[in-house]
């Protein structure tokens, strides 16, 4: 397998596993089980549920008890969350994976190496989050004792998809200036993340946003527009007619 086959490999991989991830984005407010919540729900109740740090908070997500909204809530937040364990995190864990490979063509560059490692942190806190907001769903009183891991999670989540982004502003820098722009992107995340800890405030949701979205874009142009690919490869223009 030549590099150029490799990289073009890879950079389509990622773009599968990135537009499965917008799909999924969308998805996750079509489920039956939110839209049956719909009455009681807000477009940010798992976001809400995610930063819930005491029992206030999960009330304000969930409703009262024995209250109209509880059960449809539960429901909505276990099938968000249960869409979220078994397909959101296993794509965008290939996205980020597959398209740090695609920029640096070797598996065992240092670069992706970081990428890799930074990317299965956020994963591995992503899937503990997911998995105590599981826990939590099934019996909301009792969950006092799982918000301090649910922090935990989040955060780390959190912070190893910032690192993966801080090191991918340092590769796609070093891929050449048609990629200045998503260095620019890249570096979003992590002053995200700086004054979100900081406890500035800051939309995480849109930093990520706006780089995993220019991610994709550029790994369009490295798949379909490679600086690299040989002249066969190119459209032709029209001197060659």
């Amino acid at each position: 397998m030549t590099p150029a086959f490799a990289r073009r490999l890879f950079a389509i991989m990622a773009i599968a596993a990135g537009l499965g991830v917008l799909a999924t984005t969308a998805a996750f407010q079509f489920l039956p089980e939110v839209k049956d919540a719909a009455a009681c729900a807000r477009s940010t109740s798992l976001i809400e549920f995610q930063q819930a740090r005491s029992m206030d908070d999960l009330i304000a997500v969930f409703s009262a008890p024995g209250g109209r909204c509880r059960a449809p809530m539960v429901a909505a937040m276990d099938a968000q969350n249960t869409l979220d364990l078994v397909l959101y995190i296993p794509l965008y864990a290939l996205f980020l994976v597959a398209a740090a490979a695609a920029f640096e063509r070797r598996v065992k560059s240092p670069l992706f190496l970081m990428a890799f490692a930074a990317a299965a942190i956020g994963v591995a806190g992503d899937v503990l989050e997911t998995l105590i907001q599981l826990r939590i769903a099934d019996d909301v009183e009792a969950a006092r004792p799982l918000l301090a891991p649910l922090a935990v999670g989040y955060w780390l989540k959190y912070a190893g998809l910032a690192a993966h982004a801080a090191v991918f502003a340092g590769i796609a820098f070093r891929a050449g200036r048609r990629f200045w722009l998503l260095a620019l992107a890249a570096i979003a995340p992590p002053l995200a993340f700086a004054a979100a800890a900081a406890g500035a405030g800051s939309s995480l949701i849109a930093a990520f946003a706006v780089f995993w979205l220019a991610l994709l874009a550029a790994l369009a142009l490295l798949a379909f527009r490679p600086a690299d690919a040989p002249a066969t490869d190119r459209p032709p223009s029209a001197q060659d007619a």
